[in-house]
């Protein structure tokens, strides 16, 4: 009896220092840094004709990071386009040749690019 009753006092310090460690956490938490701006660009590569389908693939946008590095956003599904300034038909496709000023949007920053079409 006197064994079992020492193993399970034993079993309880134990699982209580184990928490108690398990619990415990650190005084620096890591920050994540927060965005300050972004930018969008064109890449040079990029070849906008009438009659094609417009292709946010070829804009690349950064976001701008209050510890002065930058970062290429690589979540495209998080990041919109205001389509309205670029003269587009109901299957996407450029109708006209021009230069349209696109609005990025990604998180709460907005930034605009400029697309060329050809025509």
């Amino acid at each position: 009896m006197k064994k079992t009753l020492a193993c399970i006092l034993m079993l309880v310090v134990a699982v209580t220092a184990l928490c108690t460690f398990v619990g415990c956490t650190s005084d620096k938490e890591e920050e994540v840094p927060a965005i300050t701006s972004i930018s969008a660009k064109v890449a040079s590569n990029a070849d906008f004709n009438v009659g094609e389908k417009f292709d946010s693939k070829y804009i690349t946008v950064t976001a701008k990071l209050d510890d002065k590095t930058q970062s290429e956003v690589s979540t495209t599904a998080a990041v919109s386009y205001d389509l309205a300034a670029l003269k587009l038909d109901d299957d996407g496709n450029f109708t006209e040749a021009g230069e349209f000023t696109l609005k990025v949007t990604y998180s709460d920053w907005s930034t605009t690019v400029v697309v060329k079409v050809a025509a």
